[in-house]
């Protein structure tokens, strides 16, 4: 009895912190791939100004 109360809120625990890893890892990405953008456009912007 003791035991399964102690598994309860560790899986609840468990359950939150995978939640948490994953918005974490989609604002990881989402930075990434803005980061990925801005070295592009900055990239092509570059480029153009030195044809011109």
């Amino acid at each position: 009895m003791h035991k399964h109360y102690n598994d309860g809120p560790a899986a609840v625990k468990q359950a939150r912190e995978a939640e948490a890893n994953k918005q974490v890892e989609r604002m990881t990405s989402m930075m990434v791939w803005m980061t990925y953008g801005w070295i592009i456009a900055a990239g092509v912007f570059l480029r153009a100004a030195g044809w011109m």
